[in-house]
């Protein structure tokens, strides 16, 4: 035997070797005449199928080639057949070679679902794969705020929504914040300062930035002088009203008890005076 192409008894019985390749068998005589036959070991029916892919990640419209190889049973591959491929997601899937080995896949415009499967069948074999679609590159940001007024001294917790050209949320994206007054952290959380006015909030991300506008109203001490003095105010107004409503009165009674008066005089026979 030549090549490590198998073994052969002396009878003639070969067994070809697990590996495929290429040799002789040759037969020697006691004449001392050989004979030689060439032996070519190729693969054994298919047993798996192997998938290779570049990264289980692929962005959202973006293209990945991926690749199924046939393996018999002592991991030789195995040309024979053709192998096709089905998706239970969205996507598009393009052969690339005629034997379905090689195709091209096409992820959709969104991360919903979040994953898809991707099976390579040959025969009765089957491999399947699994794909994580993902966010395609930061092109928008928008500021989540919990409200717009905050009083002087207090907290505010704003967050930031990052999404792709597609309005898919990209994840894990560094947030720069900022304020025109008091302070915020890298994580949102913005400090009102102590003098009330209008505070701006920026947050941005891959060269792209949002604002909000935030009033910092006086604190509750204040608020409640405000309140103290509207309530004084509003008790002086009553305090007035009801001084003139007396006043009105006590000019009608001060009226009336004088023609009341002249009356009385009329009935006693004594002469008009003159009217106050």
């Amino acid at each position: 035997m030549t090549g490590g192409s198998g073994t052969i008894t002396s009878n003639g019985a070969f067994t070809a070797s697990t590996t495929v390749g290429a040799g002789s068998v040759i037969a020697m005589y006691a004449s001392g005449m050989t004979g030689r036959q060439d032996v070519t070991i190729v693969p054994a029916t298919a047993a798996t199928v192997e998938i290779r892919l570049t990264s289980t990640s692929l962005a959202v419209d973006s293209n990945s080639v991926i690749v199924a190889t046939v393996l018999d049973a002592y991991s030789n591959a195995n040309p024979d057949g053709v192998v096709t491929w089905t998706t239970t997601g969205t996507g598009t899937i393009l052969s690339l070679t005629p034997d379905g080995r090689s195709i091209l896949y096409h992820a959709p415009i969104t991360t919903t679902p979040a994953s898809v499967q991707i099976t390579a069948t040959i025969g009765a074999i089957s491999r399947a794969t699994t794909l994580t679609i993902v966010a395609g590159p930061p092109v928008g940001i928008s500021i989540d705020t919990p409200a717009t007024t905050v009083a002087s001294g207090g907290t505010l917790a704003f967050g930031a929504v990052v999404t792709d050209q597609f309005g898919n949320a990209v994840t894990g994206a560094t947030i720069a914040w900022g304020a025109t007054a008091g302070s915020i952290s890298q994580q949102g959380v913005f400090k009102a300062p102590s003098e009330p006015g209008l505070v701006v909030i920026t947050a941005g991300t891959a060269g792209r930035q949002s604002f909000v506008v935030i009033e910092v109203t006086s604190g509750a001490l204040d608020q409640f002088s405000r309140q103290a003095t509207s309530a004084t105010s509003l008790a002086l107004i009553l305090v007035t009203i009801i001084a003139i409503a007396a006043g009105v009165f006590l000019f009608v009674r001060y009226r009336e008890a004088n023609r009341e008066l002249r009356e009385m005089r009329k009935g006693g026979g004594g002469g008009d005076g003159p009217e106050p």
